[in-house]
Formats: C-alpha cells, structure tokens, sequence
C-alpha cells in the first residue's frame, strides 16, 4: 500500500485538498483540540516526481522534509517504507517552507 493510500486510512482527519497536497492534524502541536475534524498540517506528496515529501503546519513551526520519525508521529510505521519506492523520497531533517 503506497503512503497516500496509508494516509487516507487512517482513522485521523485527512483530507486531499489538491492533487499533491493533503491536509492532517500535526502531530507537533496537537492542532485544533475543539475540532478534531480539522488540521493544519499540509503535506506536499506528488507521486508522479521523485521529490522529498515536504510538510507545514499552518499553526506551529513545523515543516521541512518528511523523515521517518515523522511517518511515526503520523501513525505511519517507517519500516514499511524502507524497501519501496517511497524509501527515497522520505528525507532527512532539514526546515525550510515550500
């Protein structure tokens, strides 16, 4: 199952707001805690390119290139990743906005 799939699975809100880009709560700063059917973490997930998977939180200071620590605050296991395609796409700590 490819992470886009394994990110709409799960029983947190997700929400696919453009063709690359999806919307879930951050697991940094907890997001809304009056509405748990909202987020305000954007991750940029483009499967046609080989680009690093960027995330932002439109509440906290969270963003960068998705690592795997991260995969697990979303409730992703990384060790699943690390022999499909996606393993190259999943990065190292770096904070910079896309």
């Amino acid at each position: 199952m490819n992470l886009i799939s394994r990110l709409k699975d799960r029983d947190i809100f997700t929400q696919q707001v453009s063709d690359v880009q999806f919307r879930t709560r951050c697991p940094y700063c907890g997001d809304s805690q009056k509405n748990i059917n909202t987020g305000h973490l954007y991750l940029k997930i483009n499967p046609h390119d080989d680009n690093p998977i960027m995330y932002y939180c439109h509440k906290c200071p969270a963003s960068g290139i998705l690592k795997y620590s991260d995969l697990e605050l979303l409730g992703l296991e990384g060790d699943e990743l690390k022999n499909r395609s996606e393993e190259r796409r999943v990065g190292k700590e770096c904070r910079s906005r896309w």
